[in-house]
């Protein structure tokens, strides 16, 4: 009988033990219907770009970070595609791909060079601004006293004490014309050898 008995309590173990891991499963999932369902936040990516500042409620394109002074993420037609920086982003084949799209298939050099040589026009065309805008009421407040000192004829007088300029008239009259030749050949040459002279990408 002792025999028959060991013999019944070693063979049903398997099934006891099959049963036990049987309850344990079905208590977990008990205590996972029951627990409430807890879902961990993803992870965001910063794809939409930083705040504009030149308008409210604008976004800064992704090629310019903040990483320059002065920059308020201002490029709403994408100009910085257009730069000619020799790249090969600036073959004929890439004509017929919007401003955007040529930016975002770019690689990450060809963008920084991009913007750094619209960076430098940019500081080209601010300085050029500057010039013009304290040489145009230098020439009217001071022309008159120094064609009187040196005894020269003064040249403002048929403009009325205005400096000659396309509202003004008299632009292409005189010895401003040979003076404008001048500036503009010298601007040209300048600009033709310093063209690629970009601060940060060129030695």
């Amino acid at each position: 009988l002792l025999s028959v008995l060991s013999h019944l309590t070693l063979a049903s173990r398997p099934i006891y033990q099959s049963a036990t891991a049987a309850m344990h499963v079905l208590t977990g999932l008990a205590h996972l219907s029951a627990a409430p369902t807890r879902i961990s936040a993803p992870v965001m990516v910063n794809s939409v770009g930083r705040k504009a500042g030149w308008i409210p409620g604008g976004t800064a394109p992704p090629y310019l970070d903040g990483s320059l002074a002065g920059d308020v993420g201002f490029d709403p037609l994408c100009l910085a595609a257009l730069a000619r920086t020799g790249t090969a982003t600036d073959r004929s084949a890439w004509t017929a791909v919007d401003r955007p799209a040529r930016m975002t298939m770019m690689s990450d050099y060809e963008r920084r060079r991009k913007v750094m040589w619209m960076r430098e026009a940019e500081i080209k065309h601010s300085r050029l601004a500057m010039v013009a805008a304290a040489g145009w009421p230098l020439a009217e407040l001071l022309d008159k006293p120094f064609s009187s000192v040196l005894g020269l004829p003064y040249a403002l007088e048929e403009t009325n004490g205005r400096a000659p300029s396309l509202l003004n008239g008299h632009l292409f009259e005189g010895p401003q014309v040979y003076f404008l030749v001048l500036v503009a050949l010298a601007t040209a040459a300048l600009e033709y050898k310093t063209l690629d002279n970009v601060e940060g990408l060129t030695p």
